[in-house]
This record gives structure tokens, sequence and C-alpha cells, in this order.
């Protein structure tokens, strides 16, 4: 159908521009979200092997830059991470 009608539908860059909108959500805001994404939870971590987390594919030098990138709005609607290259 997309073939057809002369559209490219590019799902990976779909799917990263959505991940990273809803990371710099998450980092803007305060609340229980942020608080699991910064690890702050309490108690006895699980056994095994770490996950990968969303924002492992995002973080170019450091959480904190992150961070800091994702206050600014109007940047952070025209960056591209590394992985979306």
């Amino acid at each position: 159908m997309l073939r057809m009608t002369g559209q490219n539908r590019k799902l990976i860059e779909t799917v990263m521009d959505r991940k990273k909108n809803w990371i710099g959500h998450v980092l803007r805001g305060d609340g229980f979200m942020l608080e699991i994404t910064e690890a702050r939870m309490t108690g006895k971590r699980g056994r095994g092997r770490k996950r990968i987390g969303m924002l492992d594919e995002l973080i170019e030098e450091s959480y904190v830059e992150l961070k800091r990138k994702a206050q600014d709005r109007q940047f952070w609607r025209i960056w591209k991470p590394w992985t979306c290259h």
C-alpha cells in the first residue's frame, strides 16, 4: 500500500523519535517515573544482570548531560541521538 502511494515509512526513526520524546517528558517532570529512571528507589535490588533501558540508547556523554539537554525543549526537538544517524 505504501509503495502504491509513493510514501516511505521509517519505522526505526519513528520508534527512536517517540522514545526520545517520552524520555524528554519524563526528565523534565518531577514524578514517580523520574524517580524510577534515576534509580532512587529504596529496597533490595533484583537478581541477575541489569536490564538495558531506554536511556542507554540515548546517553552519549552522561545522564546529567542528557537531563540538561532535555530541559531545553527547542534543542530537544531537533536533537538526534547518535543511534539515529
